[in-house]
């Protein structure tokens, strides 16, 4: 009972000390830290991008992140956004190879897990952010994004511009 007892209460400091989650991206706050892996098994930090960039949860079932994509390609093309694209699907590479095969999609793919799409307050896919080159938040969208709400977002200001 006693062992029981200990721990209980060192699970109890634990949760106290480490305190609730921070609280997922919002408009006009940085961008929170990324670590995951590509398609090819490499490490990827959002340390890493060196301009304004999309960064995209999506999935190989999602029909409306289906629409993202060509949004998402014309934007790789010009060369101005950097495109992000976090996979969610649970099988990984089984699941997103194929369908890469089949589409197109001009964007670095990154492997991601539930864990990391709710620390960026994601609750259904598409699930897109829109950072400038210092790393803040511009835009936020759920669901499909179009490339006007996209280029708006980083024209708009935010409250420390």
């Amino acid at each position: 009972m006693i062992g029981h007892r200990l721990v209980l209460t060192a699970c109890l400091a634990l949760l106290t000390a480490c305190g609730p989650p921070p609280p997922p991206p919002g408009v006009g706050s940085l961008l929170p830290d990324i670590e995951l892996a590509t398609l090819e098994g490499e490490s990827w930090s959002s340390d890493d991008l060196e301009g304004p960039a999309v960064i995209t949860f999506w999935a190989t079932w999602c029909q409306p992140c289906l629409k993202d994509i060509p949004v998402f390609n014309d934007l790789a093309e010009e060369g101005d956004l950097e495109i992000v694209a976090i996979a969610l699907d649970e099988s990984g590479p089984l699941a997103v190879e194929p369908f890469l095969a089949d589409h197109a999609f001009r964007a670095r793919i990154l492997l991601g897990d539930e864990a990391t799409f709710r620390r960026f307050g994601g609750s259904t896919v598409p699930h897109s952010l829109v950072v400038d080159s210092t790393h803040t938040v511009r835009g936020i969208f759920r669901g499909p994004v179009t490339r006007g709400e996209i280029l708006a977002s980083l024209a708009t200001p935010t409250a420390g511009d």
